[in-house]
């Protein structure tokens, strides 16, 4: 099993140390891992957000410094994962307080945030933490771990973390606020289809506080993109507006 474990250990510090290149295959490797988590219901408009998170990954760019942190946090997100992916979010947040590793207690997210903030990795693992709070409706703490993965060099755990902010803010009927950090998101997504979904949910909180004319052009930039799956809810939200959809 103690060398099962240190091979593991052993990857992950190879995987610290691929090339540039490499590095750049990563990132859009993790961009197609980018799943939709969770849909909330929100008001009368019954608009849906889905919240981009992540597939576990471990990333490359580490300072000397917190080089083993980094490491140790990497092993403890592997080990944790599943729970996650399986919707046990529970035993996610707070570890296995049964099975041990290497004679080693699985520690859940909440305590590898707790102890390795200020790694990349960590960051990583506040977004799940927040992700996993978020789908047991405990909004106010998933908020501090959104907030955490928000300082991630990662603009993907930025992308996640602005949206889950959004989402919250929201649900709380703050929607200028929620619009502020659905533009976040809109602005940092790569990929078309997720931006523009950021928009309509912008152009959604928009509306609802008031802002009909901002509204009704993120509405039309979202219908004239035609790379969404809410061309017709951006439709529909012009003709609440009472505009002419062309």
């Amino acid at each position: 099993m103690k060398q099962k474990e240190d091979k593991n250990k052993e990857d992950i510090i190879k995987k610290f140390e691929t090339s540039s290149e490499d590095k750049g295959n990563i990132v859009l490797k993790v961009q197609n891992f980018v799943e939709e988590n969770r849909k909330l219901v929100i008001g009368i408009s019954l608009g849906v957000l889905v919240l981009a998170v992540l597939i576990f990954f471990i990333k490359g760019r580490i300072e000397e410094g917190n080089r083993e942190d980094s490491i140790n946090a990497s092993v403890s997100i592997s080990r944790i994962m599943q729970y996650y992916q399986d919707g046990n979010y529970l035993t996610a947040l707070n570890g296995d307080s049964v099975k041990k590793v290497q004679g080693e207690k699985v520690i859940g997210l909440i305590e590898i945030v707790n102890r390795y903030e200020g790694t990349d990795q960590g960051k990583y693992a506040a977004l799940y933490a927040a992700s996993a709070l978020l789908n047991l409706n405990r909004y106010q703490e998933a908020k501090k771990y959104f907030e955490i993965a928000l300082k991630s060099p990662s603009q993907i755990v930025q992308e996640g973390a602005n949206a889950g902010l959004a989402t919250i803010y929201e649900m709380e009927g703050k929607y200028i606020e929620a619009a502020d950090y659905y533009e976040q998101a809109a602005l940092i997504a790569v990929e078309l289809g997720l931006k523009n979904r950021y928009q309509f949910f912008q152009a959604l909180c928009l509306e609802k506080a008031g802002d009909k004319e901002k509204a009704e052009k993120l509405y039309r930039e979202v219908i004239g993109d035609n790379r969404s799956d809410y061309v017709n809810s951006a439709k529909a939200g012009l003709i609440r507006l009472g505009t002419i959809i062309e």
